[in-house]
């Protein structure tokens, strides 16, 4: 067939291909240290070397010098099959096979090259009859060669397989940038096999035209897919199987990609590439967000509100992508469970530390005053010092039983039920020492949820306050709160508290009686606390004392 257009015009169109394709070059030598750049870097330098060998074919019409040059087409051909294929294995997280079998492929390029390089001695590639007529080669191709052609598009289609499963399993960055290789091998792949099995081109090789529209995929792949320029560090073994949230997020503090974890998290869709940071961690204020992408090389901890819940995490912030484009990989871990462990020793410590206050201080004094008393009457037998004893000994005993008391505190609560606050009330007043006393209940058939030994204590401590602090007759009341707060009131008539001893009343060991533990108000407070409630103290409508018990916001 008479080529329609000279073979200088082609040869230059296939340089300018070459040339194209040499570009990318400098975004890959820029990440050498990316994974994925070295096996890019092989595939440029071998399409460019395949592609001039063939402009160098036109543009000679010397026999040999065609027939060294087709050497380098098939030299192009092989490393460049080759390094697609450990590049697909690279950028889909099979690093380690790439490794094993970058011995087998550099053999097999290796060995097929030495035969096809020293053809004049066998013809096992290209067949003697092969001639030249003008400057076009006419080859004719021995069993070598389809070896060669053979082998090179297994690797071709074990590449295209790998791609297309890893744009099925994936999403996000990850998909584009398979969809993206996957597509860049469709134009060489056709163009080639047009020139091989149809003669519609013929003389010519149009292969080296479809690089020029692989290499607008490759550029799509390089800016629109960030491959190179942020490297997803989050691999599937590194994010999609791990429990931790991970985001990698460019220079301009979008989203480049997210591991299930964090998406799950976050409540984030499938189609969150491209939003903006602040928008992914909608639940963070915009400062907070801000600080965690400042925070470059450094690890920190924040709490977030989740549906009225506080998440704690720990959050180290890395910085990937090349010299000029940067980005961050944002690893959070949870910790809430470890704050609430936290917590929960904290509180357990600071119980040990009252506990040890009663028994080397509190338990002390009136075990002193009973050693003192039960020798005065060892000496004297008068029935006052035996008395005095007796009062030291059941003070001990009281202590112990409130010291027993707090420790039920340490468990939260989780055995509870609904009671009535009206029959509450009254079994606590019936345990109580309430002599001179009289109880007052306005609420009606209300019922609270709890556990009903904790919460009877706490009737029975209030109970106790009332009628310790106030000379008779008092009277104690019992009420609802109005609609602004849901809980309830236990208020008297006698004397009431000072606004400033307010606040310390519920302080361990505080009291104003001489006689007194200082426990049964500190009591009140764990087992509110422990139902997640809590008390303030103001004064009553009679000028006395009011508690005021609610659910705690």
């Amino acid at each position: 067939m008479t080529p329609t257009f000279p073979p200088e015009v082609v040869g230059a169109v296939q340089a300018l291909a070459g040339a194209v394709l040499l570009t990318f070059l400098k975004p890959a030598l820029e990440n050498r240290d990316t994974v994925g750049s070295r096996s890019f870097t092989a595939f440029t330098v071998g399409a460019a070397v395949w592609i001039f060998a063939y402009a160098a074919g036109n543009l000679t019409g010397d026999y040999t010098l065609s027939m060294l040059a087709w050497n380098f087409v098939m030299l192009g051909a092989a490393s460049t099959a080759a390094s697609w294929f450990l590049l697909s294995l690279e950028v889909t997280d099979r690093i380690t096979l790439a490794r094993r079998v970058v011995p087998i492929i550099v053999a097999v390029v290796g060995i097929t090259q030495l035969v096809a390089f020293t053809n004049p001695l066998h013809h096992l590639f290209m067949q003697p009859e092969s001639y030249i007529e003008g400057k076009f080669l006419h080859i004719e191709f021995g069993i070598g060669f389809w070896v060669h052609y053979t082998l090179t598009y297994l690797l071709t289609l074990l590449a295209v397989g790998v791609f297309l499963i890893e744009s099925i399993r994936t999403t996000g960055i990850r998909r584009r940038q398979a969809l993206l290789f996957l597509l860049a091998t469709v134009p060489v792949v056709s163009a080639d096999l047009l020139t091989f099995f149809t003669d519609i081109f013929d003389p010519y090789n149009i292969t080296p035209f479809g690089y020029l529209i692989t290499a607008g995929f490759l550029g799509l792949v390089l800016f629109k897919g960030r491959f190179l320029d942020i490297m997803p560090v989050a691999r599937r073994t590194a994010m999609a199987e791990m429990n931790d949230a991970m985001v990698v997020v460019d220079d301009e503090s979008r989203v480049v990609d997210a591991n299930q974890r964090a998406r799950a998290i976050f409540d984030v869709g499938d189609d969150y590439v491209g939003m903006a940071a602040t928008d992914f961690f909608s639940p963070m204020t915009a400062a907070t967000v801000a600080d965690v992408i400042d925070e470059t090389g450094a690890d920190s901890e924040i709490t977030v509100d989740m549906d009225g819940t506080d998440r704690h995490f720990s959050v180290t912030v890395t910085p990937v992508g090349s010299s000029t484009s940067r980005g961050s990989v944002i690893l959070l871990h949870d910790i809430t469970e470890r704050k609430q462990r936290e917590s929960t020793l904290e509180t357990q410590n600071e119980r040990l530390d009252k506990f040890a206050s009663v028994v080397s201080h509190d338990l002390r004094n009136p075990l002193g005053i009973a050693k003192t008393y039960l020798d005065f009457a060892e000496e004297t037998g008068e029935s006052d010092d035996f008395e005095a004893t007796r009062e030291a000994l059941e003070r001990m005993d009281t202590m112990i039983d409130e010291l027993l008391t707090m420790a039920r505190a340490e468990a939260s609560v989780e055995d509870t039920e609904p009671l009535e606050l009206t029959a509450l009330a009254s079994d606590a007043w019936q345990t109580a020492q309430t002599d001179g006393a009289s109880l007052e209940l306005d609420v009606g058939d209300t019922t609270v949820v709890g556990d009903r030994e904790l919460l009877q204590n706490i009737f029975e401590n209030l109970f106790r306050n009332a009628v310790d602090h106030n000379p008779p007759p008092i009277t104690v009341r019992i009420g609802e709160l109005d609609a602004t707060a849901e809980g309830f009131y236990i208020e008297d008539d006698g004397s009431g508290i000072p606004e400033e001893d307010r606040e310390e009343i519920f302080e361990h060991g505080y009291t104003t009686d001489e006689d007194g533990t200082g426990f049964g108000l500190s009591i009140v407070q764990e087992f509110l606390a422990a139902h997640e409630w809590d008390v303030t103290v103001t004064e009553s409508s009679d000028g006395g004392a009011r508690f005021e018990i609610y659910t705690d916001p």
